[in-house]
């Protein structure tokens, strides 16, 4: 309906977060909290709200991101290969196939989107529907009894994507900007205005999405990922990059305008 009639900001916000009220009810939320060699029990309060957190946040993450060619898509695929193959480890086979099925999908969908000149872009009928997918199959991998110490998996995977939108969200806050207004002040938008094309900054994510994989998937295999500290060391790299590359990007932006 949003593709067709343009809904309004605050609607649609207001019936994503219906959804992922809902959506832990299905799914079940993460049971533990893992630091270590320990793993602590969530309140059902806590994490039933921070799984209605996660999905709203995802779904509309992924959504910022189909305004440029492949960046999106690939990084989804990435991910959601990711997920897949994390969750062949630790043996949740319902997720891995979901997850699967969701990663084989989207890569039926990049040639026609990642490329110099795009032909089509999932618009909110398929970016909300990938990170909705996402989200939940997440989810239902943490809230099985083979995944409870899995929680820092999915944010591992989608990692670059959560970072650039979380300190963006920050620097419009510092700027006073309103939040629900359009915007062109994420990392990729900062480097397309500084003239680099779509492809290459695709390529940048892309690589970004195979390391945050390989890391989730490592992470999996030796136990590590139910290390906070894991977590941790990514995602302070992963801020470090950001503000490094906004700093030189948004420099050569401000010189192009």
């Amino acid at each position: 309906l949003d593709d067709k009639f343009i809904a309004p900001t605050k609607l649609k916000f207001f019936l994503i977060a219906v959804i992922s009220l809902a959506t832990p009810l299905i799914t079940g939320s993460p049971s533990h909290f893992p630091f270590g060699a320990m793993a602590f029990a969530i309140p059902a309060p806590i994490a039933y709200g921070g799984a209605a957190l996660w999905v709203f946040v995802v779904i509309n993450a992924v959504n910022f991101f189909d305004g440029s060619n492949g960046i999106m898509g690939a990084s989804m695929a990435i991910a959601s290969a990711g997920l897949s193959l994390y969750a062949m480890i630790i043996g949740v086979t319902d997720v891995a196939l979901i997850a699967a099925c969701l990663s084989a999908a989207i890569i039926g969908f990049l040639p026609y989107n990642y490329r110099k000149r795009a032909q089509i872009f999932c618009g909110d009928t398929g970016a909300l529907f990938i990170g909705f997918v996402f989200a939940a199959a997440v989810l239902r991998l943490n809230a099985h009894d083979s995944g409870n110490l899995s929680l820092f998996a999915g944010p591992l995977l989608i990692l670059p994507l959560l970072m650039d939108v979380l300190l963006t969200i920050l620097r419009r806050i510092r700027d006073k900007d309103a939040l629900l207004t359009p915007h062109s002040r994420h990392l990729y938008q900062t480097m397309i205005g500084a003239g680099r094309s779509h492809m290459r900054v695709a390529g940048h994510y892309v690589r970004g999405a195979i390391i945050a994989s390989l890391a989730a998937i490592i992470g999996g295999a030796t136990g590590l990922i139910a290390s906070m500290f894991y977590f941790l060391i990514w995602a302070v790299l992963v801020a470090l990059i950001y503000r490094a590359a906004i700093k030189y990007y948004g420099a050569r932006d401000q010189r192009g305008r």
